[in-house]
């Protein structure tokens, strides 16, 4: 099942898990763990059928499992920061079959 986020009323996205994990581990969490938590988070979401949620709703799941999986404070803050300065959402890349067309759209 795809769950939505919506970053505002006009803009969305369709949440990865291994994305996600990526960016768990770009943080410092473990990789195993990384994994389990954003599994444990798409499936918290599915089963209290929240296919299409607002970003702060996803947030405030996450960061109930990463505390629950014992990481503090400070993980959520690097979470915060990371996302914040545009970690993960903020660009597209469009590719074309010749690398020199690729366009960065902002």
């Amino acid at each position: 099942m795809k769950v939505r986020v919506w970053l505002s009323d006009r803009h969305y996205y369709v949440l990865s898990r291994f994305l996600l994990s990526r960016v768990l581990t770009a943080i410092k969490v473990d990789y195993t763990k990384a994994i389990r938590i954003s599994l444990d988070l798409k499936k918290t979401l599915v089963d209290k059928d929240l296919l299409v949620v607002q970003q702060d709703v996803l947030e405030s799941h996450l960061f109930d499992l990463l505390l629950w999986n014992g990481y503090g404070e400070e993980t959520v803050k690097l979470y915060k920061m990371f996302s914040r300065f545009g970690g993960f959402t903020h660009s597209l890349v469009l590719g074309s079959p010749h690398p020199q067309e690729s366009l960065l759209l902002p």
